[in-house]
């Protein structure tokens, strides 16, 4: 049972990150993109 609760923490840990990454360049590039300019 503990192995099956790690693999589907694992898993969604992979897809938060997934779908964080996008967000978090976005952001990285808007708070970056004005000091340049």
């Amino acid at each position: 049972m503990s192995t099956v609760f790690l693999g589907g923490a694992l898993v969604a840990a992979a897809v938060t990150l997934f779908i964080l990454q996008p967000i978090l360049s976005g952001c990285m590039l808007l708070s970056i993109g004005p000091k340049t300019n």
